[in-house]
């Protein structure tokens, strides 16, 4: 999964990926979703947990900040 996504950032908010983001599943496990590629992204530890066991179109990116 890492290696596929390279050097891209959170495929949510596009935030850089320093120690290479977390799996985040589109449909949650607990929500009926398997640990497929087609089901799985490359996201910030921050948009990992804000989005918890919520749906894409239940949950928005937290603004990025950069400082």
């Amino acid at each position: 999964m890492r290696a596929g996504h390279g050097d891209a950032g959170c495929s949510d908010c596009s935030a850089p990926l320093p120690e290479g983001g977390v799996i985040d599943h589109l449909t949650p496990i607990s929500r009926g979703g398997l640990s497929t590629v087609a089901n799985m992204l490359m996201v910030c530890v921050v948009c990992n947990s804000s989005k918890k066991d919520r749906l894409m179109d239940e949950w928005s990116p937290p603004l990025l900040v950069i400082r």
